[in-house]
């Protein structure tokens, strides 16, 4: 849990990865042999570089949603854009404005002061700003700058029996599952282990299309946040507490199925809970490595998490257990 928090409590917005960069770089001294950055913001982690035996490839992203200074008007107010974050969730929301992290609120018209037909439509980003308590542009302009980065201010807390909520937790179970799995030398022994948290997926997965081309490997297990479905009855819906789900199909890459076939078969032997996630209506990275370079194949592995790309997502963390727990063994039996 504490290495969940550490994670979501440093910002890394899209191009901005910095600060979360640094913090799982820490993470990583003295359990990778080689760390590296390369010029898009990836960050690159090899074991046993030397070894003979399978190169395997462990993937996530470090961005979260997030967003943008646009403008600052006469009054001192911020306009912003946004980007994979729930425009509903973001009225009377505190956030950290730049590289300062300036406290602000984002604000809205008074919903008293709103016309029939506005109570009606849509909420557009355009109908809210950041208000940092600054009275005029040249104010607000000493504090933030015009391109600057926002991110959501949430204090991760845990939350009723086995369960904690915070800020971007869709975003780094996956780096965090990672990070445990290193620690292991039992399941990394004897392979090649390249980790690689990638920058700017949010944006068109424009970190992992750049390291897929330069990688060579036999094989690259994506792990990453799913959203929940709990409040849907389809047949096939993802929920939180059932473990992980196995990709098969998402708006990126279709998985070969002798691999993800294989972590179903650890997962039943080993009586680790998973689920079955096809047709999952979001994209991922595994797609760049699927095409990038020679081609590998990739495994997709999904953290389900309620409230995703909200101020407070929640993570069961019986699935998170189970998911480190299927990544370990599945390394250890190849």
């Amino acid at each position: 849990m504490e290495l969940l928090k550490k994670l979501t409590d440093a910002y890394g917005m899209p191009g901005w990865e910095g600060e979360i960069r640094s913090v799982i770089e820490e993470e990583l001294s003295g359990i990778a042999d080689v760390i590296s950055v390369d010029r898009l913001g990836n960050l690159i982690a090899v074991k046993n570089p030397d070894s003979k035996g399978k190169h395997v490839v462990l993937s996530s992203h470090m961005d979260e949603p997030g967003l943008m200074v646009k403008s600052i008007d006469s009054g001192g107010f911020i306009r912003f854009m946004s980007w994979d974050l729930d425009k509903r969730m973001l009225p009377a929301k505190l956030v950290r404005v730049g590289e300062k992290k300036t406290l602000g609120i984002i604000g809205i018209k008074p919903v008293h002061t709103l016309k029939p037909d506005e109570k009606q439509s849509y909420l557009e980003t355009t109908q809210l700003y950041i208000d940092i308590g600054a009275n005029s542009k040249e104010e607000a302009a000493k504090l933030v700058s015009v391109g600057e980065y926002v991110g959501l201010e949430v204090e991760f807390a845990p939350f009723g029996e086995e369960k904690v909520v915070g800020r971007a937790l869709e975003s780094r179970v996956g780096c965090a599952a990672i990070l445990h799995a290193l620690q292991s030398e039992e399941c990394t022994a004897g392979k090649k282990i390249t980790a690689v948290f990638c920058a700017q997926k949010l944006t068109g997965m424009r970190g992992s299309t750049v390291v897929a081309n330069d990688l060579r490997a036999d094989i690259v297990i994506n792990v990453d946040g799913v959203c929940c479905e709990d409040n849907d009855a389809r047949p096939g819906a993802i929920s939180a507490g059932r473990g992980p789900a196995i990709v098969r199909k998402d708006l990126s890459a279709i998985y070969p199925k002798a691999y993800s076939e294989a972590a179903q078969n650890v997962a039943i032997q080993k009586k680790i809970p998973w689920q079955m996630l096809v047709g999952s209506s979001e994209k991922s990275d595994s797609g760049s490595f699927q095409t990038g370079g020679i081609g590998i194949p990739v495994v997709g592995i999904s953290v389900p998490i309620k409230y995703a790309r909200t101020p407070a997502a929640m993570l069961e963390m019986s699935d998170y257990k189970n998911t480190v727990n299927l990544l370990k063994e599945y390394l250890a039996q190849m």
